[in-house]
């Protein structure tokens, strides 16, 4: 399924790159993520495609929508996420998830690409388990082997309030930059400012659709009392992008059978969000 809002470009002549990744084989919890890609595709026709506050169509973008990758294990998504990477990484890319573990191979493939790259994810858990249920490739190891790849001066992470005491001990231990929840809940998003002063270089930004409020996103495979609100997420995409030199994201985690649709339309928003900083 392609053709992700209104257009349809030619990927050669695209600024921008839709690709969707349903690979759900590493979730901790529930399942569902796989159906994510088509339904965010799906809501994007939902919303309409002028963003009043910029004044700019996304219509009138160069976006091409290369479809599904399909892969039936992870080492297989290391050589897909690879070959997408080595395609579109003079172009702005934008991945559809998918469980959180697809983070790690695009993350892998980028910095044999661009050295000293910097990853911020948006997320309710810290996901800086050493294995989970015997595997190392779960989503909730996922920033381990990010850590493991970048260095953990280069992970940063915005709106935890779920932690493993180990995950919290690694992040402190190894000085990892975080700002959870209830910092923002008790002073507002600005105090996410002195982070992002922290980042330099090219950075990778992977938003948990979990990191929202589970009474506002329901569909996600890991829901998580409290939580930032929809207008809080949006707020933050800007924050990042105008603080941050963004080359690359990932929107991951929805599980559209958990909710009416609501979640979908969050994600499909939050990159008409996306797109809309980038131009």
């Amino acid at each position: 399924m392609k053709l992700f809002t209104c257009a349809n470009f030619n990927c050669n002549e695209a600024e921008f790159v839709i690709c969707g990744v349903p690979f759900d084989k590493n979730h901790s919890y529930r399942d569902g993520s796989a159906d994510a890609p088509s339904a965010i595709r799906d809501a994007s026709w939902e919303i309409e495609t002028y963003l009043m506050e910029k004044e700019i169509d996304l219509a009138d973008l160069k976006i091409c929508d290369t479809g599904n990758i399909e892969v039936n294990d992870f080492s297989g998504l290391f050589e897909r996420a690879g070959k997408i990477v080595e395609k579109f990484k003079n172009k702005k890319l934008i991945i559809i998830g998918g469980d959180h573990s697809i983070t790690f191979p695009f993350v892998s493939a980028y910095e044999k690409n661009f050295k000293n790259i910097s990853v911020l994810t948006l997320d309710a858990h810290f996901d800086l388990r050493e294995e989970y249920n015997g595997s190392r490739n779960s989503n909730a190891c996922v920033m381990r082997r990010v850590a493991e790849k970048i260095g953990c001066e280069n992970l940063y992470g915005i709106g935890i309030r779920s932690a493993y005491r180990d995950d919290f001990i690694y992040a402190k231990n190894n000085n990892i930059n975080f700002v959870p929840y209830h910092e923002i809940r008790d002073n507002g998003i600005d105090v996410v400012d002195n982070l992002l002063e922290k980042i330099k270089g090219k950075l990778y930004l992977s938003i948990d659709m979990d990191v929202v409020d589970s009474a506002l996103a329901q569909g996600v495979e890991n829901p998580e009392v409290e939580g930032i609100s929809s207008q809080q997420l949006l707020e933050l995409i800007r924050k990042i992008f105008r603080k941050c030199d963004v080359f690359c994201c990932d929107v991951v985690e929805v599980a559209p059978k958990y909710d009416n649709g609501i979640t979908s339309i969050l994600a499909a928003r939050a990159i008409f969000e996306i797109l809309g900083e980038w131009v």
